[in-house]
């Protein structure tokens, strides 16, 4: 005889599996913006000795560690560190990019002198201010393999508005657009309850 217990039990056993793993997508953003929010700290309190530029408070490797560890894996952390710093003799200076702007800019405790404009070095990286902005309709989410994948393409961000002179004088001496399009790609590795970005890809 047909044990009609053992097929209810089968047949939901079989309906889970079936079910596609839902994205807790409140989490993942809520992640994704205290990132934003500290990885900034990493092209802050500009210093300079022997021509070289570098952040004051994040001089050494392990110091960029303490601040990114809470956020992402060390494949992660390795990415950012290689995409704002290189080693000098046991300090990290920042890139010949930034370098350059600091440098151009003369007065490096200011944001308005020099040539090179700010946001064109900072632009596809991950301090650029606009992915704070970005609409969290508009980017997609997907679980595989273990992976929560974050993706945008074209995504478009509003700075200021036009007419707005106020707006134009501070954010324009800086480089800033009113709006510009960003493409993201942001891939999380969950260990435990706790995210961590493994990789991140911005673009234009």
């Amino acid at each position: 005889m047909w044990n009609w217990k053992f097929s209810v039990v089968l047949i939901t056993l079989l309906l889970m599996g079936c079910q596609k793993a839902q994205v807790d997508e409140g989490k993942v953003l809520n992640h994704y913006d205290h990132f934003l929010e500290d990885v900034g700290e990493l092209f802050r309190y500009h210093a300079e000795e022997n021509e070289m530029f570098y952040n004051e408070r994040y001089q050494t490797k392990e110091e960029v560690d303490q601040l990114l560890k809470p956020y992402m894996t060390e494949k992660g952390i390795s990415q950012i560190k290689n995409d704002f710093f290189v080693e000098v003799e046991s300090r990290l200076v920042y890139k010949e990019d930034f370098q350059l702007y600091l440098r151009e800019r003369g007065d490096y405790r200011s944001f308005y002198s020099g040539n090179r404009q700010y946001y064109d070095v900072i632009r596809e990286s991950v301090i650029n201010p606009g992915l704070r902005l970005i609409n969290p309709d508009i980017v997609k989410m997907q679980e595989e393999n273990g992976r929560i994948l974050m993706e945008g393409i074209e995504i478009p961000i509003y700075f200021y508005h036009e007419q707005d002179v106020y707006a134009q004088q501070q954010f324009g001496q800086l480089g800033y657009p009113s709006n510009d399009l960003l493409s993201i790609s942001v891939s999380f590795v969950s260990k435990g309850n706790t995210l961590l970005i493994d990789q991140i890809q911005i673009g234009s």
